[in-house]
């Protein structure tokens, strides 16, 4: 590609709709335009949980130095859609759930460590946040997301300091149902909170995203991953939103590799 090109280009990529994120580690026009067109598929050697120590948690040295992860991030970015396209899930009109796993927290600690930039420090802080939400062999976690844009709306569904909303303790009512052999398991989710932020208050407060994990039994982890025929939905039982969705088979197979 010829200078004159590359300029036209770099030039006309300021009218583009979207903002393309600059790093540090790159400089000029010509980085912007590789990364632009940098649509060659991800490697099998750079899939995260490939090249990983351990897929219960990211350590240290599997974070990747931040201009090896620029080189590779509009694919391993593709590669995350991918994955989201198997493991999330519409609950009725307002709610969504996003089933982790070590692949997609993996690329969400890389991509905070691009946005902010924080150094060593930073790395410690982004793994004490993100490594409880992998999968450790014997759970499942989602994050389950509200969508609401209108503001007066979003109040009223999810509380304010001094009056509870209607959606109030729905992160208490949310199951993950499967029949397995005429045999219905029912796995309640558990909040998963940290210290700084509290994501419900008894008052009736709720948040419009919560961290979940749904613990399983060695006989309810043997069962969900079997062959046998059986119906698996996600299911929210609060009383103002009561909506469920069917798990389809390749959703299923996908998260049964969550397990040991």
């Amino acid at each position: 590609m010829t200078t004159s090109v590359i300029f036209r280009l770099c030039r006309s990529a300021s009218a583009l709709p979207f903002r393309i994120p600059y790093g540090p580690v790159l400089n000029g026009c010509q980085s912007h335009i590789a990364r632009m067109f940098a649509s060659a598929p991800l490697h099998s050697s750079w899939i995260p949980s490939g090249r990983a120590s351990t897929t219960k948690e990211v350590v240290p040295q599997d974070v990747l130095p931040l201009n090896e992860y620029i080189n590779k991030r509009t694919q391993l970015r593709a590669f995350r859609s991918t994955i989201k396209q198997v493991r999330r899930l519409e609950i009725g009109p307002l709610a969504s759930i996003t089933f982790e796993n070590y692949d997609l927290l993996w690329i969400q600690i890389q991509e905070m460590l691009f946005i902010e930039q924080g150094g060593p420090e930073q790395v410690q802080d982004e793994l004490a946040a993100y490594n409880p939400l992998i999968p450790k062999g014997s759970n499942l976690s989602g994050t389950l997301m509200f969508g609401i844009e209108n503001v007066q709306q979003r109040k009223a569904m999810l509380g304010t300091a001094s009056e509870p909303g209607v959606l109030g303790g729905v992160e208490k009512c949310i199951e993950l149902v499967f029949k397995r052999g005429g045999a219905e398991h029912r796995i309640p989710a558990i909040t998963v909170e940290s210290e700084e932020i509290k994501r419900y208050t008894p008052e009736g407060r709720t948040s419009a995203v919560h961290f979940l994990r749904f613990d399983f039994t060695p006989e309810q982890k043997s069962a969900f991953g079997s062959r046998q025929e059986g119906d698996t939905y996600i299911e929210i039982t609060h009383p103002n939103y009561r909506y469920w969705t069917r798990v389809d088979t390749s959703t299923v197979q996908s998260l049964a590799q969550d397990f040991d």
